[in-house]
């Protein structure tokens, strides 16, 4: 078996801010294959953007880190305020309009990985990015060369970030919410990309997002994040399906059911707790219905349920998870 592209064993990251330390990552850890694509989900504020930093080499100035991440087998360094990204990782952000060059055409800003990262020649370079634009479907790219990111649309946006990510050739591409902006018809075909671009050039994708239903379609396992650690993941059929631990309950319960008419949504009661001051025992039990006192003390990490499914949840056996939906409102 060939390793996996991306490994991140026990990633714990710190914050130091003005109120104390914020515990933003805590005792994370997932791998991806090439050509897979792993979805991370969860509410603002649980801490995945940090990670997709970490993963990036970008940690903030005022950042501590521990664990490892590793790409292609070769080592991430994690110490804050390092300006230099990790060879081999692009990424996607989520506003493609504020993400380009406004004053640069968007073939030059496609073309620049190629001439300086991959030593190609101005003539290369150029065909390159052509055949970028190309492959993500943005037509007549010989034309489009040569405009400038206000002159295209938002999905073309999208589609040349997209290429700029794939233009250094990485292994990994890492999505921050890069449907948001978009309205469903071209959400819809920016996903199908995705996926084709995964199958086709065997790069591994991890996409962050609140979307649920976006992981679903897009996405081969998925990990639920919250308070800055992974409480549930495996593939998506076993999660999604038969989710074992009650925040992923909750999430799946609040996701609007149309065929049922107007089905009041389900709320997950309370907020998600401050990260600069974490009580012990599990960082959900505050907001959940299964909990017990054999929940508030101790360190809930994953454990394996089976070769699908993991969860941080020590009461699962309780979660039936055939009706996520209607367990969460009967709570």
């Amino acid at each position: 078996m060939t390793a996996p592209v991306l490994q991140v064993r026990d990633l714990q990251v710190r914050l130091s801010s003005p109120r104390g330390v914020v515990h933003a990552v805590r005792g994370v850890s997932f791998d991806v294959e090439a050509g897979h694509t792993h979805g991370i989900v969860g509410e603002s504020g649980s801490g995945k953007t940090t990670l997709l930093r970490a993963i990036l080499g970008l940690l903030p100035s005022n950042a501590t880190a521990g664990g490892t991440i590793s790409v292609s087998s070769r080592q991430v360094p994690l110490a804050g305020g390092r300006a230099k990204a990790v060879d081999g990782v692009s990424i996607v952000f989520q506003e493609p309009m504020t993400a380009l060059n406004p004053v640069v055409r968007v073939g030059l800003q496609i073309s620049e990985a190629p001439r300086f990262k991959l030593g190609l020649g101005r003539r290369d370079a150029r065909n390159r990015a052509l055949e970028l634009m190309r492959l993500v479907g943005i037509p007549d790219p010989v034309r489009r060369f040569d405009a400038y990111p206000h002159e295209l649309s938002g999905g073309f946006s999208q589609r040349v970030l997209i290429a700029i990510a794939l233009s250094a050739e990485p292994k990994i591409i890492l999505c921050d919410e890069p449907t948001t902006a978009l309205d469903v018809t071209v959400q819809d075909q920016i996903l199908k990309l995705f996926r084709r671009i995964s199958e086709e050039t065997g790069v591994a994708i991890v996409y962050v997002t609140h979307d649920l239903a976006v992981v679903a379609q897009t996405c081969r396992t998925v990990s639920v994040m919250y308070a800055g650690q992974f409480l549930e993941s495996g593939t998506i059929d076993a999660v999604f399906g038969r989710p074992r631990h009650p925040y992923t309950l909750g999430l799946l319960a609040a996701v609007p059911d149309v065929s049922h008419g107007r089905t009041p949504l389900v709320a997950i009661p309370g907020s998600p707790p401050d990260l600069v001051s974490l009580a012990g025992g599990c960082p959900f039990l505050p907001r959940c219905s299964y909990g017990r006192e054999e929940c508030a003390d101790g360190v809930f990490s994953l454990r394996s349920l089976n070769r699908h499914q993991s969860t941080a949840c020590i009461r699962s056996d309780a979660l039936s998870g055939s009706a996520p939906a209607r367990e969460a409102e009967a709570s």
